[in-house]
């Protein structure tokens, strides 16, 4: 992996260079798809993309740079990203459900790289996370309660310390490590139940 500094990359891309997308992308992508796949409702995931979702997000994220003003860490534009992605999937999924427009006949996002003069991305992305892996782990968490699935997708993939994932659901950070701590055995159980003998190569979905 490129081990240049987002906010170098993030400067670098703001002064013209577009070959960075394809670093930024690829450091972020395995994260914030895994985070819309989980968070897709069931009847929603056979007709919304995560791919189309996560790209849409990320596409927006760089052409209003300017907005991102608080950088002071790369878990900050984690989150950042991971806002704008959370509120795309809001908005589709309300329009769907308010039937404005029928699936089959579905137009592509408006957001677009050929706005920003890259070419288009598409998962999975080899080296990062395999495939599969990612697909297991996925059918993992979808196994947990929502609570339990919520506090590592904050914790794992919007890297929040253990203080701000508690104040966003109420408790203290002693008390949001506390339920972490379970979640994460009740997701190797999972894991171990499903895929029997298999151990979960998880570090760099993390």
């Amino acid at each position: 992996m490129d081990a240049t500094t987002t906010r170098e990359l993030v400067r670098r891309f703001q002064q013209g260079d577009r070959a960075t997308f394809d670093v930024l992308y690829a450091r972020f992508y395995p994260r914030l798809r895994l985070l819309a796949r989980c968070r897709l409702p069931a009847p929603f995931r056979g007709k919304l993309s995560s791919e189309d979702l996560v790209q849409s997000s990320f596409i927006e994220a760089l052409t209003h740079l300017d907005r991102f003003s608080n950088y002071r860490s790369d878990g900050l534009f984690l989150q950042w990203l991971s806002t704008i992605l959370m509120n795309k999937l809001r908005d589709r999924i309300d329009h769907h459900t308010a039937g404005k427009r029928d699936v089959r006949r579905e137009e592509p996002p408006a957001s677009s790289t050929s706005a920003l003069g890259i070419e288009s991305r598409t998962g999975p992305l080899e080296g990062v996370i395999r495939q599969e892996e990612l697909e297991r782990l996925e059918l993992c968490l979808l196994d947990l309660e929502e609570s339990a699935r919520e506090v590592l997708l904050l914790r794992w993939f919007c890297e929040m310390t253990w203080e701000e994932l508690g104040a966003s659901v109420g408790i203290s950070g002693a008390a949001a490590q506390q339920r972490g701590l379970r979640a994460q055995v009740k997701l190797a159980s999972a894991w171990h139940r499903r895929f029997p003998g298999q151990v979960p190569a998880l570090d760099s979905a993390r």
